[in-house]
């Protein structure tokens, strides 16, 4: 499988949209709100499929890395056992 990696600039943009949802959960007025969202909608634009390439990214690497059966992040018993743990 080859999936087309997340650049840097994804990964800032993404964190950036995760931040403006964050404000947005504090916003104590509809302007702000109104701004807020905006900064959403135009960061999510500006990505051009790197929101794409960080989420199956990520996805890929939880599917086929991980163990499943926790709730944690941590290697599945095929790639600890290649690992020698």
């Amino acid at each position: 499988m080859k999936l087309a990696k997340a650049t840097q600039e994804d990964f800032r943009r993404f964190w950036s949209i995760y931040r403006a949802m964050q404000e947005l959960d504090y916003a104590s007025t509809n302007l702000r709100r109104e701004r807020c969202e905006k900064i959403i909608l135009g960061r999510l634009q500006q990505m051009n499929g790197g929101f794409t390439r960080v989420v199956m990214g990520c996805e890929a690497l939880i599917e086929n890395c991980c163990d499943k059966s926790l709730d944690y992040y941590e290697f599945n018993p095929k790639i600890k056992a290649a690992l020698g743990e």
